[in-house]
């Protein structure tokens, strides 16, 4: 169709959209970073990894010791409206990461928001 239509080969189309396509990705990359850093100034981070285990859901967050966090930690379960939905606590931290368990009561999913305050 795109020769018929433009008469041009159809990779000429590919190779000009494969720069613009890769542009794109690293802009979507760069603007997910620069909200990542700006949410953990605020004490806030987004659950990127949930597990159910038989004491509650364990989650995954991009706040770390570098931020303030230490295991033994309370911090409040948001949800994607921002409305407290529970507590986790903290049991492992690294720099950058850590590792929080809630209960099972509290149903939490990926993209929830933990908050310090």
């Amino acid at each position: 169709l795109i020769r018929r239509y433009l008469g041009i080969p159809p990779w000429w189309v590919a190779v000009f959209f494969l720069p613009l396509t890769a542009l794109m990705f690293g802009m979507v990359f760069y603007l997910s970073q620069k909200k990542e850093h700006l949410m953990a100034q605020g004490g806030k981070a987004e659950v990127y990894r949930v597990k159910k285990g038989e004491a509650g859901y364990e989650i995954a967050f991009g706040l770390g010791t570098r931020h303030g966090i230490q295991p033994g930690d309370r911090l409040i379960l948001l949800n994607e409206s921002g409305q407290p939905v529970g507590t986790a606590e903290v049991r492992e931290a690294s720099e950058t990461d850590s590792v929080a368990i809630t209960g099972l009561d509290c149903v939490v999913k990926p993209g929830y928001i933990v908050s310090l305050h």
